[in-house]
């Protein structure tokens, strides 16, 4: 990624049933979105951060 480019974060919020809310006060699991410095998708669910390759994600390498 070129430096001095500012990454695109995105938050998205869900009830307990799943569906989409915009409220914060209804939101029971809040997913933020963004890219780290290699480029890789970062989800971060209730602060516990997954990192995912674009073929699925990185545990997928673990022994």
């Amino acid at each position: 990624m070129a430096e001095g480019v500012r990454l695109r974060r995105t938050v998205e919020m869900f009830d307990t049933s799943g569906r989409a809310v915009s409220d914060p006060a209804q939101a029971s699991r809040v997913v933020t979105s963004y890219y780290d410095d290699e480029g890789r998708l970062v989800r971060r669910v209730l602060g516990k951060a997954v990192i995912l390759r674009p073929d699925g994600p990185d545990d997928q390498d673990r022994e």
